[in-house]
């Protein structure tokens, strides 16, 4: 989800991170794939996987550190000043040209609901 968010937010931002941001989404399906195949595994054919399973458990979890350093990397960047600013203008709600004579809090008359 972290990388889905991160792709989101870079989508916002104005794509900044380029092409190391498809090379962190393949990183990331890559690891659901394997850790959906390691459980599968697991699950169905438990007797002959045993004596394997160590063996890609030790590999899944080297894998789930690089894509927390890609991860990390990524945030890092997209938490710069700059992108955080422009985030942030994309992000805030444009003001209603009618809402510009109401103080803030106040309730416009189409917002009140049914005879209201």
């Amino acid at each position: 989800m972290q990388c889905e968010v991160i792709r989101l937010v870079d989508l916002r931002v104005g794509g900044v991170l380029g092409e190391s941001l498809d090379g962190l989404m393949t990183a990331c399906e890559e690891y659901r794939e394997a850790t959906a195949q390691l459980l599968l595994r697991a699950l169905w054919q438990p007797w002959r996987s045993r004596w394997r399973m160590r063996a890609r458990i030790r590999a899944l979890r080297a894998a789930a550190r690089a894509l927390e350093r890609e991860q990390g990397a990524a945030v890092a960047l997209l938490a710069q000043p700059p992108h955080t600013r422009t985030l942030a203008q994309r992000l805030a709600p444009a003001a209603r040209p009618d809402d510009a004579d109401e103080p803030p809090g106040s309730v416009a008359p189409s917002d009140t609901g049914p005879g209201g």
